[in-house]
């Protein structure tokens, strides 16, 4: 059976400012929430399928990849979040967050409607200068079970730029990374979102931040050529695509690591492209998979683990 992966001692002595319970606190990486029940409701995820035109939800079959985040939302009320819709993280108006990416490892999977339990920690904190400004990098823990067994545990790493002025980004994607020219890869589907799907998508996961749905703001004070397709939407997105690879033997999705490269914007059309499918290892099928606009550019990368399911037992 494969076992969550919990860090039992951290003595990692940087502070920063989260988030919880409509405060702001200082708190050590290490530092501990409150444990907390939900579930990922059929009303929901029939809402969210019928916004990604997913089908296959039906009560007490699996939650799909990602479709997790719809739930244990905290219900922050409008005076204590940020200039920029999401919870105000006490680091002040000038720092602008980012969803960078995740990684699950599943032991199980949860079922629709199943109630669930989650524990969350702060795991780390790295502060970096980049092209973009001052970053710091915070990785969350999330540790879910059911009522009788681990499930799965996730590493999300939440961006924060400090950026004071805003400055007009361009609406043409960077150029391809030299590691992507000339690389050979499989076209699976291409994806253009609306306004509906990334209100839909806000709403689903009760996301305030404002450059999926206000341009003004998006434009004039992050700088940005237009409305944000959702990360998490993305990795959605890539995960459904991953699961409909016809040549998959092993069939139980044991890891799943995303990360955001660059941007999508609301008028962009992008495409999922398969780039490695590996079936060498003894354990498990190593499948990749990216996001890519028109020039070639990588807009999220995507990598899964699948296993026998008899593997688990």
């Amino acid at each position: 059976m494969r076992g969550l992966a919990i860090r039992k001692n951290v003595t990692y002595s940087a502070r920063l400012i989260v988030q919880h319970r409509n405060q702001s606190n200082v708190a050590t990486v290490g530092y501990e929430f409150p444990t907390r029940t939900d579930c990922v409701s059929h009303e929901k995820c029939l809402q969210l399928g019928a916004t990604i035109t997913q089908a296959n939800m039906h009560l007490d079959t699996q939650v799909p990849p990602l479709f997790h985040y719809m739930a244990f939302q905290e219900s922050v009320p409008l005076n204590k979040l940020g200039q920029d819709g999401h919870p105000d993280h006490g680091l002040g108006c000038e720092w602008r967050r980012m969803f960078g990416g995740s990684k699950i490892t599943y032991n199980a999977h949860p079922q629709i409607g199943e109630k669930l339990r989650r524990e969350h920690k702060i795991v780390d904190v790295k502060e970096k200068k980049g092209s973009s400004g001052e970053l710091k990098l915070i990785l969350h823990e999330y540790s879910y079970y059911s009522e009788i067994q681990p499930l799965f545990t996730e590493i999300q790493t939440i961006i924060y730029i400090r950026n004071k002025k805003a400055t007009v980004k361009s609406a043409k994607p960077p150029s391809p990374q030299p590691s992507d020219e000339g690389r050979g890869a499989t076209l699976l589907n291409t994806l253009r979102f609306d306004p509906v799907s990334l209100f839909r998508y806000s709403a689903l996961t009760f996301n305030g931040h404002r450059i999926h749905y206000d341009h003004p703001y998006t434009t004039q004070v992050e700088g940005y050529p237009g409305l944000v397709v959702h990360g998490p939407l993305l990795a959605t997105k890539l995960a459904e695509a991953a699961l409909n690879v016809s040549q998959l033997k092993r069939n139980f999705l044991a890891e799943y690591t995303w990360r955001a490269v660059s941007p999508v914007f609301l008028s962009d059309s992008v495409g999922i492209y398969l780039k490695s499918f590996c079936k060498e290892h003894p354990e498990h099928d190593t499948l990749e998979l990216e996001i890519r606009q028109d020039n070639g550019a990588v807009a999220l990368a995507g990598t899964f683990k699948f296993i026998d399911a008899h593997q688990l037992s």
